[in-house]
This record gives structure tokens, C-alpha cells and sequence, in this order.
């Protein structure tokens, strides 16, 4: 017995000596999904203090991501991390008060409920009451007369009384839905669950220690959107990069040093490799090593109003660009702040001018519309990300497209709209168009005439599309292909006219094909 007293003494003489720091965080780095926090605090220790406990963190930290360094005279001997979640001992004021709300009102409507069932079993009693009595004795006119009017009233009035209390009912029933609204806000607002990462110590004497902690966190992300400018007395087009930048971390960050950059980090660092693929038959599944791709997120723009461009334009100002071996990086040194799901914020981070090509394009048999392009050559080397890209020309918004960097393209071509001044038509020469049977085969000719006229004052360079059908039996043969001067792809079937056209002037261009197939087959997409 004297042994466990011993032993208990002996644990209550270990005791840890803990200080909790309260950090302010300095810096962030924003990857595509994730983000590192950096906070920095001082504190003054002595040889009782033991451990040094950095409180309010973001539940979603990654302990694995942890780094503690400090200035002073101690030694760090370890790290880790944990969980606070707060009880209902110490829950905030403004969550308590919303739990007892929401707890009345629910009340009230368990009350409305029982109301609602005590008039339907008394209204289900009139009517077995009313049978009973009708039923089982010899009731004279008056009598009759009087219970008749007493059930009708009686069941007009709880009629009434319950459509009375399922409005009542409805109205509880919205509130009660705005409430536990507004707690589930009051909850991410007061982070119900925070963390906290431990920093056992050791030091033989007072002082006062400066500390730097980073990590990594999820629920943060940042992408990115364009806008493209261009005008008609310009060889050069504005490619405006804008950042959506957004996080529900769980923290706050005020007036913080930010910084955008392309790495993401969750991939992973490891070169997949490649596993022996096994071919079989049927009775045992093929086996490929396959490497998961990160899901692309999408997500609804809408573009900012024109009147922030001066503060996206000074925001620039404030941006410096560097390169890394696999990431660029975006160092806003305008101090930011960004509450944790709070609105998304878009900010402008630089801006290219970028050589263009004007001409027109046009494919008639879709749509007899001449569309202005512009032309960008050599735009891979600006290591855009994938975005939805905004097209403006001449200080009006043309249309929403998508950029995609990683498709392999050596141009890249922007619709700038519908030119009116330059007209297309497309018609079939009727007189060489025909169809004929010649023994046990039928021949169809095509012949098509396209004509483009400019009305505009000056010459303009124009590519026309359109395209000749290809076979994918052998019984379906294609001749006789009049090409009018366009270029023919034979792998796809297109036609291309490329030429320039003077003010005024109008081109005609011609061109057909022949489809010969057996007479008693019918041929899809003539």
C-alpha cells in the first residue's frame, strides 16, 4: 500500500510547466490547393518552462509540414500536434445564446405539434361519436337538427384553429432554419475545433526567445482568369493575369505578406513508376499502371467591373515575379488580409503585351458570319495557367473562352467577334449539284459556290473553311474533288482558302466532290 502512495507522489512531482503563445502570422504562401503559414511571437522563458504551446491554429494543419526555429539560449527538443475542441464550458457568449434560441423555438414547435394532434383526435371523435349516435338511437327533427349544428361548428373550429396553428408553425419553422444558419456561421467564425502545435524545450535560464513557426494547410487555393485586350490600331494585345485567391483555413490572416505561387505540392515529389503491364484473355483482367491526376476545379467568374482596374493596375505595381526551378511565384507586397470563408478575392498580378496577328475566318456551312481574330504566336513561354479568359476589343466585352496552356498549340487564336463589313454567303451550284442511278450503283454530285465580298476601306487577310466528306467503308467511294484553290487536308477533309482582299473587291471560290455508293444502301451525314 505504501508503494502506491509512493508512486502517485512521485507522478504528481512530474509536472510540465506549459506557456501558450499567442503568434501573429507574418507571411503566406497560397500553392493551387493548399497554403504555408508562417507566424512568428516572443515569449520570456525560464528553466521551469517546458513546453511553449502556439494556440488558434487551423485544425487542418498538416503536422507533417511542421517547422519551429528560434533565436535565444534553449534547446527545441521536440514538436506535435493536437487538437482544442471547446467544450460547452467555454463555448463563446454569441454560440450559447444561439443554442438557447434555437432550443426555445424547436420547444414552440413540439408545442404546435401537440396542438395540431390534440384538435385531429378531437375532431376524430366528433365524427365516431357522431356515427354511434345516429346510429344507435331514435333521435327526433330538433334533436337532430341541433347535434348537426354543433358537430358543424365544433369542426369549423378546429378547422380554423389548425390552419391558424400551421401558419404559426411556418413561420417557427423559418426562423428556426435562420437560426441554425447563423450558428453554423458563429461556429467557423469562432473555430469551434483549433489547433495547436507543442514545443517541448529545454533552457537554463531566463530570457526572452523569438520564434518562427510554419506549416501547411488546406482549404486554401488560388486560380487564375484573363483578360484579353485588344484593338484594331494595335499590333500588340494587353493579356491582363488575374488571381482568384481564396481560403477557409479556419485563421485569419491580417495584413499579411502574400504570395501566390504555381507548385502544388500536394502531387507529390516521386516520379511515378512504371509496373509490368500484363496482356491475357478474358479470364483474367488486363493490369495497368495508372497515375491519378488532380481533379481541375471549376468554378464561376464574373468579371470585375471596369472601375477597379486602376486598384488591380496599382496592385500590379506592388507584384514582383520570380522564377524557380518548377514553380513561379507572385510576391504581392501590398499586406493583404483574408478572412477564412470569406468572399473570393481577385486581384491583377501582371500584365504581357503580346505581338498579334490580325485576319478574319470564316466556315460558311456552320454559320455565314466573319469572325475577326487575333493571332498570338509564342505565348507558351509566358507559363500561364489554365483559366476562362474575358475578350475585349476595342474597349468592349466580346465573349468568355477558355485558355488551356497545356494543349500543344504553336498559335493561339481569339475570336474578337462578328465583323459586319465583311460579307460570306455559301450556295450549291444547282446546275452541277445532281443525282443519278447507273446500274446498281448511285452517283450524287456537290458542287458549292462561296462567295466574300469587303466592304470595308481597307484590305483585309481572311482564311474560309469548309470541307469535303470522307469514307469509312470501302463501298462508299468519294471523287472527282474540285478543290477551287483551297488546301485539302486529306487525314480530315478540310478546305482552306487563304488570300487577301482589297477594299471592295469580291472572291468567288468553287468547289465540289462526287459520293458513289450501292443503290439499295442508304449513306449517314449526306
Amino acid at each position: 500500500m505504501k508503494f502506491i502512495i509512493v508512486c502517485f507522489l512521485s507522478i504528481g512531482l512530474w509536472s510540465v510547466s506549459a506557456k501558450d503563445i499567442d503568434s501573429k502570422v507574418e507571411s503566406v504562401t497560397i500553392f493551387l490547393n493548399q497554403a504555408q503559414v508562417s507566424r512568428s511571437a516572443s515569449i520570456v522563458i525560464g528553466p521551469e518552462t517546458d513546453q511553449l504551446v502556439f494556440t488558434g491554429l487551423s485544425s487542418m494543419l498538416d503536422p507533417n509540414s511542421v517547422q519551429v526555429k528560434g533565436e535565444g539560449s534553449f534547446i527545441i527538443l521536440g514538436t506535435s500536434f493536437r487538437q482544442n475542441y471547446l467544450t460547452d464550458e467555454n463555448l463563446p457568449n454569441a454560440v450559447i445564446t444561439l443554442k438557447d434560441q434555437i432550443e426555445l423555438l424547436e420547444g414552440k414547435i413540439a408545442n404546435m405539434d401537440n396542438q395540431q394532434w390534440a384538435l385531429k383526435s378531437e375532431e376524430d371523435m366528433l365524427k365516431a361519436n357522431q356515427v354511434i349516435k345516429g346510429a344507435n338511437q331514435n333521435l327526433g327533427v330538433n334533436e337532430l337538427k341541433t347535434m348537426a349544428d354543433y358537430y358543424r361548428t365544433r369542426v369549423q373550429a378546429i378547422k380554423d384553429k389548425g390552419y391558424e396553428l400551421q401558419l404559426v408553425r411556418k413561420d417557427l419553422d423559418k426562423e428556426l432554419i435562420k437560426l441554425k444558419n447563423q450558428l453554423e456561421e458563429q461556429h467557423a467564425k469562432e473555430q469551434m475545433v483549433s489547433g495547436e502545435v507543442v514545443v517541448d524545450i529545454s533552457t537554463s535560464r531566463s530570457q526572452t526567445v523569438h520564434l518562427n513557426l510554419s506549416y501547411v494547410v488546406s482549404g486554401a487555393s488560388w486560380n487564375t482568369t484573363y483578360d484579353f485586350r485588344a484593338t484594331s490600331s494595335s499590333e500588340k494585345i494587353g493579356l491582363l493575369y488575374k488571381a482568384n485567391v481564396y481560403q477557409n483555413s479556419g485563421e485569419k490572416w491580417e495584413n499579411v505578406k502574400l504570395t501566390l505561387s504555381t507548385s502544388n505540392p500536394s502531387i507529390g515529389g516521386w516520379l511515378p513508376t512504371v509496373r509490368p503491364w500484363y496482356l491475357d484473355f478474358f479470364s483474367a483482367a488486363p493490369y495497368q499502371n495508372k497515375v491519378s491526376m488532380p481533379a481541375a476545379r471549376s468554378q464561376a467568374f464574373d468579371a470585375m467591373p471596369m472601375e477597379e482596374e486602376v486598384l488591380m493596375e496599382s496592385v500590379m505595381d506592388y507584384t514582383q515575379l520570380t522564377e524557380g526551378l518548377t514553380a513561379v511565384n507572385y510576391e504581392i507586397e501590398l499586406p493583404v488580409t483574408m478572412i477564412s470563408g470569406g468572399k473570393e478575392i481577385t486581384v491583377a498580378i501582371r500584365e504581357e503585351q503580346v505581338d498579334t496577328e490580325f485576319l478574319y475566318q470564316s466556315t460558311p456551312k456552320l454559320s455565314e458570319r466573319v469572325y475577326l481574330v487575333a493571332k498570338t504566336k509564342n505565348w507558351q513561354a509566358l507559363n500561364l495557367l489554365p483559366g476562362e479568359m474575358n475578350v475585349f476589343y476595342e474597349g468592349g466585352f466580346v465573349n468568355k473562352t477558355y485558355l488551356n496552356p497545356e494543349a500543344e498549340l504553336d498559335e493561339l487564336n481569339i475570336s474578337l467577334g462578328v465583323d459586319q463589313g465583311v460579307k460570306i454567303t455559301r450556295k450549291p451550284v444547282r446546275d452541277l449539284t445532281n443525282d443519278q442511278l447507273i446500274g446498281n450503283k448511285r452517283r450524287i454530285s456537290y458542287q458549292y459556290e462561296i462567295k466574300v465580298k469587303n466592304t470595308r476601306s481597307k484590305s483585309i487577310d481572311i482564311e474560309v473553311f469548309d470541307q469535303v466528306p470522307l469514307s469509312k467503308n470501302t463501298d462508299i467511294e468519294i471523287s472527282e474533288i474540285l478543290l477551287g484553290g483551297a488546301q485539302h487536308n486529306e487525314k480530315t477533309g478540310l478546305l482552306t482558302w487563304s488570300f487577301t482582299l482589297e477594299p471592295a473587291m469580291e472572291k468567288n471560290m468553287k468547289f465540289g466532290y462526287q459520293v458513289k455508293y450501292p443503290r439499295d444502301k442508304r449513306v449517314s451525314g449526306l
